[in-house]
């Protein structure tokens, strides 16, 4: 886990788990989370960037397809709730 102030990463791979990114600018960057401590990100810029998920965090998104689709309407059901809660926001003065 590390703090980084005022980086810019272009055209790179970064694994962001644990790390706190602050005025960072982050162009044609991969950034790859792999499901451990949560990243930080603080008035950061982003151009043109893509996430990969490994590890702990690509199984989850693994097993949210395998239940979408091969449980019927109910695993349907089940994984479009979960994007529903993704999409709620956090209460006021929770994060």
């Amino acid at each position: 886990m590390a703090d980084f102030v005022g980086r810019e990463y272009i055209g790179a791979k970064e694994v962001v788990d644990g790390n706190t990114y602050t005025q960072c600018t982050f162009k044609e960057t991969t950034l790859i989370f792999r499901g451990g401590p949560i990243p930080i990100f603080t008035m950061c810029e982003w151009n043109n960037c893509t996430w990969g998920w490994e590890d702990a965090a690509g199984r989850t998104f693994e097993f949210l397809r395998v239940m979408r689709n091969t449980m019927g309407e109910n695993g349907r059901i089940l994984v479009d709730d979960v994007a529903r809660q993704v999409r709620t926001p956090f209460p006021p003065g929770t994060v």
